[in-house]
């Protein structure tokens, strides 16, 4: 055995030029391996922290027409009741509604034709909303003896060229006169908010008759998103918890072990396609080595070196050589995936089956030597000194 090692390394050595590129082959295979696998774990695993970042969630509960009857603080004291729920309130945007408005001014010459959002204190607070004029709305109580203050998106605002300043803060909303006591402007997931004129709860049925869903925002611990949104709607709407509909922000952990899930097809689809290409060159190669060492083969056959010795002797080279680029392919994919992975500011992450990449190699070199073996295995000794 130790006699066909030797015989098997020095035909490594004896030929590493033509062997270099079976090793490059593999190695090539390896290193696009780890490299796809330590881009899908960094991408998955910054995902994962940027939708876990912060301990606050929010999750979205909708309730039935009927629910604009019940006042803010009755609901929210149901769903504060609910562990991890840290606040919240009404804010129903725009396209939820479906309500579409009219707004004049003293200081436009043509109206402004926009769609209605409603909201309370509560949920404009909820959505962290950018105020850059007013106080947003006044208090319940006086609301309930005009509830004809409204909060104007931004761009609104400057259309109709009004603010929320004393004397220039009025406008005419489907005919009726309106008090504008906020502007927002865009922050986030707001956006949509700023083209928008919004109302609170007690001006809505003068409004449409066809009351829409009422839409609560929650911020709850993000930990316990899911649960909240499987318990709210009980707390809210204990009659019927059906009727209530609630929207929780994707499970980091879930959407993770999908991302991952996806990405390990196509690496795998690929690495399958790069140790083919690996088989087919190591076989190639040694075809052409056994071509090239037929009078080696066939003197070694005439000292009594058996077929079965000369065999073992190319698969072994075979192994050999995908074992090595495996080991130089692993290395150099780790080393790519690292800069990769600090330009992309993502974390390095490997699991400990990449150490197995290198025996893997090893697999691939001896199928891809499994015929040249065989071949040179066959050789007739007296047949090839003739020949010469």
């Amino acid at each position: 055995m130790i006699f066909i090692i030797e015989r098997a390394l020095n035909g490594v050595r004896g030929r590493w030029r033509r062997n270099l590129l079976v090793v490059v082959a593999v190695a090539l295979s390896a290193a696009s391996f780890v490299v796809m696998l330590a881009l899908s774990l960094g991408s998955s695993n910054a995902i994962l922290r940027s939708l876990g970042n912060g301990d606050v969630s929010r999750v979205q509960l909708a309730l039935p027409p009927s629910s604009w009857s019940i006042p803010e603080l009755d609901l929210m004291s149901r769903l504060l009741s609910t562990e991890g729920v840290l606040g919240g309130g009404t804010i129903t945007s725009s396209d939820s509604t479906g309500v579409s408005a009219t707004l004049t001014s003293s200081a436009s010459a043509a109206p402004v034709t926009t769609s209605i959002a409603v909201a309370t204190e509560q949920g404009l607070l909820s959505r962290d909303i950018a105020l850059i004029d007013g106080g947003g709305f006044p208090s319940v109580t006086v609301l309930e003896k005009d509830p004809a203050q409204v909060v104007l998106g931004r761009r609104i605002a400057e259309a109709l060229g009004v603010s929320a300043r004393p004397g220039d803060n009025s406008v005419t909303l489907n005919g009726r006169q309106a008090t504008v006591t906020g502007v927002i402007t865009e922050n986030g997931d707001s956006a949509l908010l700023t083209t928008a004129v919004i109302v609170p709860p007690q001006l809505l049925p003068s409004l449409t008759p066809n009351l829409p869903v009422r839409v609560i925002e929650a911020n709850v611990r993000t930990d316990l998103s899911v649960w909240i949104a499987q318990q709210a709607p009980l707390m809210l709407w204990p009659q019927d918890p059906s009727a209530v509909s609630a929207a929780a922000p994707a499970d980091p952990q879930q959407l993770r072990g999908r991302l991952e899930t996806e990405t390990q097809g196509l690496i795998a689809a690929v690495t399958w396609v790069m140790v083919g290409v690996s088989i087919f060159v190591v076989g190639n190669t040694m075809q052409i080595a056994i071509g090239e060492r037929r009078k080696e083969i066939g003197v070694s056959r005439a000292f009594g070196v058996s077929a079965g010795s000369v065999g073992s002797q190319f698969f072994l080279e075979a192994s050999i050589l995908g074992f090595v680029g495996a080991v130089t392919g692993t290395l150099f994919g780790a080393l790519v995936a690292r800069a990769v992975t600090m330009v992309a500011g993502w974390e390095m992450l490997l699991p400990a089956s990449v150490l197995a990449t290198p025996l893997i190699g090893l697999v691939v070199g001896g199928v891809g030597g499994l015929v040249p073996a065989w071949v040179a295995s066959r050789v007739q000794p007296l047949e090839l000194l003739r020949s010469e």
